[in-house]
């Protein structure tokens, strides 16, 4: 079977592999579509915080078809479309236990739209921390998949929302009408109660600083980074409680493919491309040179 490795910084290989063995309660599942994770794919390609070591094996959104299931499952059937959080890689295929990060998919679905369910998820379990509300003024800094969802999450509560980028072109693609403001820079924004940092950025002193956050409001970090920096008198001086966030789990990423089948969260048209897994170096590429939405990998080839 074919998988994606990084070998080292800035190398990725497609390597053959044996197909995995299935034990009692496992799966073994066919890959059909694998989405990309655009900032933990390309901090481990540089060497950076979630790089715990070469060689990786990255990717951690499958949606496959069950092939076979081992003696002792329960909940699922051969030939079922599952969607699959677990970090198994970009992988032909894969072989995950029943109680873990997969989900039986609904049928009659367009399966692509799946295929970023772990993003969402993500986005779920951020929003959540926010205790968002429609009295309450969010701000969204980085439009990419993560920040994209995010701010649909919120949106869906009520809340008014705002989301930077300075790249204009994914700004254009934040086409809902819900939406209150879309900025190019931070220091346009409102004062926020919640403020969620999805571009990653780890010097926090232009938030605290200038009078983006109200007093007692919640900054929320999402997405990887190996240090930040923030002066502590401005962040005591309003109170402001700053909020780290973790993996998605069962929960979260069962409450995102329901949110996904009733089009609540919208993923289609955030998805910029869809790429035979022979394609895989020049995606690669297109990922560490470019800010890219929605990547997936097509093994149907």
């Amino acid at each position: 079977m074919k998988k994606i490795i990084f070998p080292s910084p800035f190398k990725v290989q497609l390597k053959d592999e044996e197909i995995p063995k299935v034990k009692n309660k496992s799966l073994l599942v066919k890959t059909l579509y694998s989405g990309i994770s655009n900032g933990t794919e390309r901090n481990m390609l540089s060497g950076e915080s979630y790089s715990s070591g070469f060689p990786i094996s990255p990717g951690y959104q499958i949606v496959g078809k069950v092939e076979k299931c081992g003696k002792d499952v329960q909940d699922f059937l051969t030939g079922e479309n599952v969607f699959c959080g677990n970090s198994r890689g970009h992988s032909e295929y894969i072989v995950i236990n029943e109680n873990k990060l997969v989900f039986t998919l609904p049928p009659k679905q367009n399966l692509r739209k799946y295929s970023l369910s772990g993003l969402v998820a993500a986005a779920n379990h951020a929003f959540k921390k926010g205790d968002v509300s429609s009295s309450k003024n969010v701000g969204v800094i980085g439009s990419g998949m993560i920040g994209q969802f995010v701010a649909q999450y919120c949106l869906n509560q009520g809340a008014k929302v705002s989301i930077v980028d300075p790249d204009k072109s994914k700004l254009k693609i934040t086409t809902n009408p819900r939406l209150i403001n879309t900025f190019k820079d931070y220091s346009s924004l409102e004062e926020c109660d919640i403020l969620f940092e999805c571009s990653g950025k780890n010097k926090l002193n232009g938030f605290l600083e200038k009078k983006i956050l109200n007093r007692g409001s919640k900054l929320i970090l999402i997405g990887g980074r190996e240090n930040i920096f923030y002066n502590f008198n401005s962040g005591q001086k309003k109170e402001i409680s700053l909020i780290h966030t973790d993996h998605f789990d069962r929960i979260d990423l069962r409450e995102a493919i329901n949110s996904i089948t009733t089009e609540e969260i919208t993923v289609l048209p955030l998805i910029e491309g869809t790429y035979p897994i022979s394609k895989f170096q020049e995606i690669y590429k297109k990922l560490m040179k470019n800010s890219p939405l929605g990547l997936i990998f097509d093994w149907s080839e």
